[in-house]
């Protein structure tokens, strides 16, 4: 049985739709990594929402709406990812989201914001298609990578770690 649970339509509409355009306007800003999950090969953009106990970006209070969905007791981290279409499928490296603490059990959770031939891998073999407004909720112990799309310039979510 898998420990994976996804929630297709998680937002309304109205709600996905301030969502995706606040990613996709030219005034939302991404810093830059050059590895994936150790993977050098896969460089990718990030925003961080919330990190160190704390909200750090402007655009924090865009997320409320998905966060009073989740309903989560304590946030440990909550991050943007974007990758760029590189007309092929590059692999991120396998990870957990342990934060640098192997001994929390908490949660993780992607949101996908838009629609692209791009996944998430577990190592359980197990492949999540990125769709919009899909949320995928699982044991932050679970090793997964992301895997990029080839089919849209872009392919972003929110991966979100929580008690």
């Amino acid at each position: 049985m898998s420990e994976i649970k996804i929630i297709k339509n998680a937002l309304p509409e109205e709600t996905m739709k301030k969502i995706e355009d606040m990613f996709f306007s030219n005034t939302f800003t991404w810093g830059y990594s050059n590895s994936n999950a150790g993977n050098d090969e896969e460089s990718y953009l990030y925003h961080f929402f919330y990190n160190m106990n704390t909200p750090c970006s402007p655009y924090y209070a865009e997320l409320l709406p998905l966060l009073t969905f989740m309903k989560p007791l304590s946030l440990i981290g909550i991050r943007a990812n974007m990758y760029i279409n590189k007309n092929k499928k590059c692999f991120g490296g396998w990870h957990n989201d342990d934060w640098g603490n192997d001994k929390l059990n908490h949660t993780t959770s992607i949101f996908y914001v838009n629609t692209n031939n791009g996944e998430t891998e577990f190592k359980t073999g197990e492949t999540i298609k990125s769709e919009r407004n899909k949320l995928i909720v699982f044991p932050a112990k679970l090793e997964h990578r992301a895997i990029s799309q080839t089919d849209k310039d872009r392919k972003i979510c929110i991966n979100l770690n929580y008690f």
